[in-house]
């Protein structure tokens, strides 16, 4: 089973289409953060350009940039409610919030995947630093080339 999360219309609407008939894939619209609070979403052009972390789309989109406040579901909740608790591979693409979401999973109430694909080339190397750490002292090895990082157990 797969749940997909995307926050922006446009995208959720084709990633819906897409999946519509696969019953074993669960699209969700929402907005995934560390703590499930209300933020300023931050989405450019088109669309494909969307975050909470202002400096990135400011960095990326040359089209005008739009914000609106929104409400969140915190990454623990979302493996809570929509996976069992339980996830086996987490994948995320989320312009510079990755390491922050995954650093905030509860390991009290959730097991952490054994298989994690992120993007990195959005992080200072301060950032860099501590998600390697992090996923270092939980058993991961990590390999990271052209901006994707792969953690594994």
């Amino acid at each position: 089973k797969v749940v997909l999360v995307e926050a922006s219309d446009k995208q959720f609407n084709k990633l819906s289409n897409n999946y519509s008939n696969n019953s074993l894939v669960k699209p969700i619209q929402n907005l995934i953060t560390t703590d499930g609070s209300d933020v300023e979403f931050f989405e450019g052009g088109e669309g494909y350009t969307n975050t909470i972390v202002e400096k990135v789309i400011r960095h990326w989109e040359t089209e005008e940039i739009n914000s609106t406040t929104r409400n969140s579901i915190s990454i623990t909740d979302l493996i809570l409610n929509e996976c069992d608790s339980k996830i086996d591979w987490l994948h995320l693409d989320v312009e510079g919030l990755d390491a922050k979401l995954i650093m905030s999973i509860n390991e009290t109430k959730v097991k952490l995947p054994n298989f994690i694909i992120f993007e990195d080339y959005n992080l200072t190397q301060e950032e860099k630093n501590e998600i390697y750490g992090w996923l270092n002292i939980r058993g991961y090895r990590t390999y990271s080339e052209g901006g994707i990082c792969e953690a594994f157990k």
